[in-house]
């Protein structure tokens, strides 16, 4: 039996990784077996000069241009392309933290103008790698989310509040155009916002699943 593709989406510290990991374990309960990819792949060639991008190694997030940087990180996925399509064939269920639009990152440096023709020039350069068979997005507020930043050393994207809003908008508009899954990972309690528990996330996430694959 053919297995599926299952991506989680989001901002910078929306709890992608997290939920990556939880589901896989949830889907190995149900004998189903799974592999986990985070990308960048940043313990690979091309995913360690990513990795001294985000750190700032080349200068400000501008200084590479939009073209050369997402094309740097569909590079370090399609490194994946054979890997994961013969995991496919084996049945297994491939989590993606992060995929094909996480590129919106970079569609977010670029003017207002230019962004529908880069959106149009990345699908073509992702078109061979394996397509999803569902895909999460997870939401929270820009506040919350850089609220968390202080328990890391934040990178040159995580760091510029403003950037981040601008992908987010992009996510959102994505999000309605290839019929992605929303979940909301936070919550509002009188003016504050806190993120919702890890497994309450986890739960709705499979239960969707389900609903789509199963």
């Amino acid at each position: 039996m053919k297995g599926k593709l299952i991506v989680i989406e989001g901002l910078d510290m929306s709890g992608k990784a997290t939920q990556a990991a939880l589901l896989s374990k949830k889907l190995k309960k149900d004998k189903k077996k799974v592999k986990v990819f985070h990308f960048p792949v940043y313990r690979s060639t091309l995913g360690g000069v990513i990795k001294e991008y985000l750190k700032g190694k080349f200068g400000k997030k501008e200084a590479i241009s939009t073209e050369t940087a997402a094309l740097l990180y569909s590079a370090d996925r399609y490194q994946f392309k054979e890997q994961i399509n013969s995991l496919l064939k084996k049945g297994y269920f491939v989590i993606c933290d992060r995929y094909i639009w996480s590129n919106l990152f970079q569609v977010a440096k670029a003017k207002k103008k230019e962004r529908d023709a880069l959106i149009k020039w990345l699908r073509c350069i992702s078109s061979r790698l394996p397509k999803p068979d569902v895909t999460f997005y997870l939401v929270a507020p820009v506040s919350l989310i850089s609220s968390n930043l202080k328990y890391k050393k934040p990178d040159i994207n995580e760091r510029d509040i403003g950037y981040q809003k601008r992908v987010k908008k992009l996510f959102s508009n994505m999000c309605k155009r290839e019929k992605w899954i929303v979940i909301e990972s936070a919550f509002k309690k009188g003016s504050a916002y806190h993120f919702r528990p890890k497994k309450e996330i986890l739960g709705e996430i499979y239960k969707k699943l389900k609903e789509k694959l199963y």
